[in-house]
């Protein structure tokens, strides 16, 4: 079998401890290596803060669906850029702290709910749909 990418984590093709174990590195060390190359891509696509728009400073790459315990064995919710948005420290704080209000704005999603590709986001003042491939589509109002 090739070596695997961490691609092949990112689209699901294996899970962190698949591709560690094809590898022979450990898992926290591949999971690490495909989280920093998502979360560039993620800062990469947004550039700034999607709530203020503030492009620099401390930026946050967010889960709009929390990992939660185990939550690498499910690419689209641990690496799927349609879970991801940036977010400035400042904002990042107000989402965690109001739950409510931020699942109103796509900010935070549930584990209940359907994939986050299939949940509008608003990003930039402008209500998107964020897909795994990093392309997004604006959703007319």
């Amino acid at each position: 079998m090739p070596r695997p990418d961490i691609g092949d984590v990112r689209a699901g093709l294996l899970t962190v401890k698949q591709a560690a174990r094809i590898r022979g590195c450990k898992p926290k060390y591949l999971e690490q290596l495909v989280w920093q190359a998502v979360k560039a891509d993620v800062l990469e696509r947004d550039g700034a803060c999607v709530i203020c728009s503030r492009p620099d400073g401390m930026l946050d790459v967010h889960h709009r669906m929390a990992r939660g315990s185990g939550g690498t064995s499910v690419a689209h919710i641990a690496f799927g850029m349609a879970n991801l948005i940036t977010l400035c420290r400042e904002h990042h704080m107000w989402v965690e702290g109001n739950p409510d209000e931020a699942r109103e704005h796509g900010w935070k999603l549930d584990h209940g709910d359907t994939l986050p590709a299939d949940l509008e986001v608003l990003r930039f003042g402008a209500t998107v749909r964020l897909f795994d491939d990093g392309s997004f589509l604006a959703v007319a109002a």
